[in-house]
């Protein structure tokens, strides 16, 4: 059997996570900043370690959502789903307000108002786009397409979509 997550008491974070409850506790903005452990988790770590620290599952996704955004001047953009902002969310398979480890149970990924399947990252309901794939690798449910010669990395670049009434 292999073990994808360590047991909580493995973790050394506490101090820390407790510290940032009590400076949230004071009003201040507390906020996640993953900072290159593991691709695509350590934001996960972050959340899992405030609740550690003695916040609740919302306290921390509030870190981690709005908080965060308004720490780095973005809450106008970005950081909660309202009328006006980003179409940028996760989707979740499991109810994070009740274990904050479901944080990472992601069914569905929505960029630009486009919506992705996670697991195979192929566009779904929105569109029919299918993941692109370099060097001949294979998607999980089948080939993909191939990705077009002027393939380029599309971060900051992409169309804004923003959420409406």
């Amino acid at each position: 059997m292999r073990i994808t997550k360590a047991p909580e008491d493995n973790f050394v974070d506490d101090d820390n996570a407790r510290e940032a409850k009590k400076v949230a506790a004071t009003g201040r903005l507390v906020a996640i900043g993953a900072h290159g452990q593991q691709a695509g988790i350590g934001s996960h770590w972050e959340l899992w370690s405030f609740v550690r620290g003695g916040m609740t599952p919302v306290e921390a996704l509030r870190a981690g959502t709005i908080d965060s955004a308004r720490s780095l001047g973005f809450a106008k953009d970005i950081g909660s789903i309202e009328a006006g902002k980003l179409a940028d969310l996760v989707l979740l398979d499991a109810d994070p307000t009740t274990d904050i480890r479901n944080s990472d149970k992601i069914s569905r990924v929505m960029l630009g108002g486009r919506l992705y399947d996670a697991k195979t990252m192929n566009e779904v309901e929105t569109g029919t786009a299918r993941r692109c794939l370099i060097g001949g690798s294979r998607a999980p449910d089948g080939p993909g397409v191939a990705c077009p010669d002027h393939f380029t990395h599309l971060v900051g670049s992409r169309r804004q979509m923003r959420l409406t009434t």
